[in-house]
């Protein structure tokens, strides 16, 4: 016999085991004393300690002919409890009748002992289960008529089937009903019709649960549980079941399928197919690629959404293959970005900044990170090439997502017919053309809103005025310009510091 993987020892017949490192689903108690017993239910394959077994039969039998599983209420068949209890069941059951006609009419026992009344309530027709759905009249009804409260304990429970928590919703057939048919893999509705094999095996016949089964890995896992993983993944995920969890909660950091989406925070894991990434973490693999397809917020690019919503890791690597194309896709951007702005942190003067020599500092000889935090990168509205918008910190009061119009966001190349002055060059493109301001005679620093530049005294006071040139020698603009107020490229900066260098 077997469970999970691991050798389990009979005792007395094919259900009574003694057993180490596994919990009784009642009292949590571990199962690990040789001298108790315990049993492995058939009908759910969960542990319970022989005097958990007991008092749940004596309970539950006490106003029903039924038990079921404290855990998962799975219906324990008749016959079962026979075979463990043996004549046992018997004097249980002439105890149970003897009670029954001491007890007062109108009175039930709570699971820890305490005599309550039951109360009949307003019957309520428009209550709605968790899903918003309006209960049917007889489960209102029923509602009404069963659910009790017990005040010692707290729990709530049906008077009629002692069934705790109350089983909201459902009349007692049809709970029973319920906890013993087969259920959707996904939205956990009774399955009427159970196909033999298949990826719609556990799959209702709701629309939107078939269409996310198509997407589903249909694996068996050595456990006995389906994969809750993708189609066509290189790698299984490791089981979410809650009892294969706690196996080994490392393989998922304690998270199972009744765990939320930290991406969605809507649905359970198990709602949906999910992907693992290298960290551990588990998403809904359409909550991933939708964020990684939506990339950044606002116009500056850059490279959050290529890291872990969890713990901020870099991703890797996904054994799922559209993960995957979006993960080379965004990793090859990213590449590109880091290039350019290496190059364009040497024209800037960034390589010689006081921050990357001082080793209190974050960015203590790291060039290549501190010129990817400092300078801000688009992508350009009409040719969709990268192209370099000035320096991030005014990039920051302008990136609100509301205010952000990616027509306004275009390169030097694309707009120079709008611009004048050489704003193209014929070894490097438009990737190093420097601008005056266009406000004053001096060099730009800034290029604000993906349309204006402004150099370093316009930007810090928020000039807008327009300043008449002054002419040579004062004007710094060494070359002929239009006069102030529009745009001015002023050619490459990186020839011309190539020029200064060799001279």
């Amino acid at each position: 016999m077997s469970f999970q993987g691991r050798k389990i020892k009979p005792m007395t017949g094919d259900l009574m085991v003694k057993i180490k490192d596994f919990k009784c689903c009642k009292c949590d108690k571990e199962l690990e004393d040789q001298d108790d017993k315990y049993y492995c239910l058939r009908s759910c394959s969960h542990f319970i300690c022989e005097d958990c077994f007991k008092e749940i039969i004596k309970v539950e039998y006490s106003v029903n002919e039924f038990a079921s599983c404290p855990k998962c209420s799975r219906i324990i068949h008749e016959d079962e409890i026979e075979v463990i209890l043996g004549d046992e069941f018997e004097e249980i059951l002439s105890e149970i009748q003897s009670n029954s006609d001491d007890q007062k009419e109108g009175f039930v026992h709570c699971r820890c002992g305490e005599e309550i009344k039951i109360v009949k309530h307003k019957t309520k027709y428009d209550a709605s289960d968790d899903q918003g759905k309006i209960i049917s009249p007889e489960a209102a009804e029923h509602l009404a008529m069963y659910k009790t409260k017990c005040k010692a304990c707290k729990d709530d429970f049906c008077a009629k089937c002692m069934v705790t928590p109350y089983h909201f919703g459902f009349t007692c057939p049809q709970h029973r009903e319920h906890v013993e048919s087969d259920k959707c893999r996904y939205c956990r509705v009774a399955i009427k019709k159970k196909r033999k094999r298949g990826i719609l095996q556990f799959v209702c016949s709701n629309l939107e649960c078939r269409k996310i089964a198509k997407q589903a890995c249909p694996e068996v896992l050595e456990c006995g549980h389906i994969c809750n993983g993708t189609r066509k993944e290189k790698e299984c995920l490791p089981c979410l079941e809650p009892e294969c969890v706690k196996e080994d909660e490392s393989k998922t950091l304690c998270e199972s399928k009744d765990s939320n989406c930290m991406i969605c925070f809507s649905d359970t894991l198990g709602s949906q197919p999910c992907v693992q990434l290298e960290c551990k973490h588990i998403f809904h693999i359409d909550c991933m690629i939708t964020k990684m397809e939506m990339k950044w917020f606002g116009p500056r690019i850059h490279f959050a959404y290529k890291k872990c919503p969890a713990c901020k890791a870099d991703i890797q690597g996904s054994s799922n293959k559209k993960l995957q194309r979006l993960l080379d896709e965004a990793n090859e951007l990213e590449a590109q970005v880091r290039a350019k702005a290496v190059e364009r942190g040497k024209l800037e003067g960034l390589d010689k900044d006081e921050r990357l020599r001082d080793e209190q500092d974050d960015y203590f000889e790291n060039y290549e990170e501190y010129c990817l935090d400092r300078l801000a990168y688009y992508i350009c509205f009409r040719c969709q090439h990268i192209y370099y918008g000035g320096m991030r910190e005014c990039g920051n009061a302008l990136e609100n997502p509301e205010d952000y119009k990616p027509e306004d966001y275009v390169c030097g190349e694309c707009r120079m017919e709008d611009f004048a002055g050489k704003a193209n060059c014929d070894i490097h493109g438009s990737e190093f053309i420097e601008w005056k301001c266009r406000y004053c005679c001096n060099y730009s620093r800034w290029f604000c809103g993906g349309n204006t530049h402004f150099c370093e005294p316009c930007h810090s006071t928020g000039n807008r005025n327009t300043k008449k040139c002054p002419g040579p020698p004062e004007c710094k603009i060494l070359m002929e310009h239009p006069c102030n107020g529009t745009e001015y490229a002023m050619g490459c900066g990186m020839c011309r510091h190539n020029n200064l260098r060799s001279n």
